[in-house]
């Protein structure tokens, strides 16, 4: 019924102006989360263990600063953090010093800002236990190299790894349920992405910019790809999505300029205006949807001189339904 009532919405005219407002209303939570972080942070009591300030609360012990100077952290060498649950906000926020640091497998939680701006933090030994990352907790780390995630974390927060330039994450965490906002922005190493099947929605601009990257791969289960979410994907050449897939939204793949070829699974029931727009090279769009959605009201979806392939049918019944959904904008080729 949701998908009924979206294929019938009016989009605004200016609907460029809506995403500016979408990235304007992100970047607010965001600053509103930094202060509230630090306000919070003044108010609380702490005792002190070496170059930390901790607490504890509710029975669980919880970092909450490092006020020392070393470039190396190790806390796993220290049995007095073997215990540790929790890195709050801001622990670390903005430390130009740090490069390395080990963090125990008892820690669960990495809270919002905690390594925020740490430009030559290189290394992180994340725990194995780590089920949440908040809002940029590693965000502006663009010295940062980390190659996976643990396999228990259960949350990314918005901009979690915005601009860590040197990332080279190549798999998303199977528990997790969806790509926040921003969180990979930037992470211009990353070469080839596969999505796990529990993921099911990929948000706002979650992959935007990366330059490096070549390969998607979609797990069965993703439903929507929301608002540029790989926008400026400048060298990404495969996408292979799931029959999961339901709605592609606003310029989701807008300026994947390597792009030549496109399978869009049966499954698809909106796809929104210049959902590929930009993508200059890309050719051919293979349609397996049997009934595809309208897109008379749209002027582009993708570049003008693509074809697209669809499954031939009885009396060209399939062709139809194309045409009567304004999809005769492109030249369409009966031949699946």
């Amino acid at each position: 019924m949701a998908f009924v009532i979206l294929q019938n919405y009016k989009y605004p005219n200016n609907i460029k102006k809506m995403k500016r407002n979408a990235i304007l209303f992100s970047k607010i939570v965001f600053t509103i989360l930094l202060l509230t972080s630090l306000s919070l942070e003044s108010k609380a009591k702490f005792k002190r263990h070496n170059d930390f300030k901790y607490m504890i609360k509710d029975g669980k012990k919880i970092l909450t600063k490092f006020i020392g100077n070393k470039k190396r952290v190790n806390l796993r060498k220290d049995a007095f953090w073997n215990d540790l649950y929790e890195i709050t906000d801001n622990s670390f926020i903005k430390n130009l010093k740090i490069e390395f640091i080990s963090i125990p497998n008892s820690v669960e939680k990495i809270s919002s800002h905690a390594f925020y701006d740490c430009k030559n933090l290189r290394k992180v030994i994340l725990p194995e236990n780590l089920r949440y990352i908040g809002s940029a907790a590693f965000g502006n780390c663009s010295s940062l190299k980390l190659k996976k995630l643990p396999k228990k974390i259960e949350f990314i927060g918005e901009y979690a790894f915005w601009n860590c330039k040197n990332n080279r994450i190549s798999e998303l965490p199977h528990k997790l349920s969806f790509a926040n906002y921003s969180c990979f922005t930037s992470n211009n190493k990353l070469k080839n992405l596969t999505i796990g099947s529990n993921i099911k929605e990929i948000k706002t601009l979650s992959f935007e910019k990366n330059e490096a990257l070549k390969t998607i791969i979609f797990k069965e289960g993703c439903k929507i790809i929301g608002f540029n979410a790989f926008i400026g994907c400048k060298n990404l050449k495969k996408i292979v999505f799931p029959n999961s897939l339901l709605w592609i939204k606003y310029q989701a793949f807008y300026n994947c300029e390597s792009l030549e070829e496109v399978n869009l699974p049966k499954s698809i029931k909106l796809i929104d205006p210049e959902a590929f727009g930009k993508c200059s090279n890309l050719k051919i769009v293979n349609c397996f949807m049997l009934n595809p959605p309208d897109i008379k009201r749209f002027e582009i979806v993708f570049p003008k001189n693509i074809v697209l392939h669809i499954k031939k049918s009885k009396n060209s019944e399939i062709k139809k339904r194309y045409i009567n959904k304004g999809w005769n904008k492109y030249k369409i080729v009966e031949d699946l």
